[in-house]
């Protein structure tokens, strides 16, 4: 087993290096805040996010659910997408979320995108049995 060594670097953090000729990991401290704004005495896991593992797992719950609210607010009140109704008023529940800044307008574009076409094939069906019946 390799001895281990421990080292304080510059940013705050505590470098642990090891006796083979390896990057060395850099530990920080969790830059998650209380209510009282005291700082997480636990070490991050993740560099890119700077948190710990426990506060990046409650991270991670509270964007899932709040992705689920936003998608339970977008299809509020929508069978399906066959009808013009659906779409247009799935339609006025994501002008809703974008307002509100629940959404981000890129991923807005691309469903008003997709909404777009889901009309254009439901004209398209239309006149398609439209034809149908005039052919019998």
């Amino acid at each position: 087993m390799n001895p281990t060594h421990y080292a304080k670097t510059p940013g705050g953090g505590v470098a642990l290096t090891s006796a083979t000729p390896s990057e060395p990991l850099t530990l920080s401290p969790c830059r998650h805040l209380n209510a009282k704004g005291h700082r997480c005495s636990m070490f991050t896991t993740d560099a890119d996010s700077g948190l710990c593992s426990h506060h990046a797992r409650k991270q991670v719950t509270r964007e899932r659910k709040q992705t689920a609210a936003v998608a339970h607010s977008l299809l509020n009140g929508i069978s399906d997408f066959s009808a013009p109704d659906c779409v247009n008023t799935f339609l006025a529940n994501l002008l809703r979320e974008v307002a509100h800044k629940r959404i981000d307008r890129r991923d807005a574009w691309v469903m008003a995108h997709i909404a777009q076409l889901l009309l254009q094939s439901n004209a398209a069906t239309d006149r398609y049995l439209a034809a149908q019946e005039k052919e019998e």
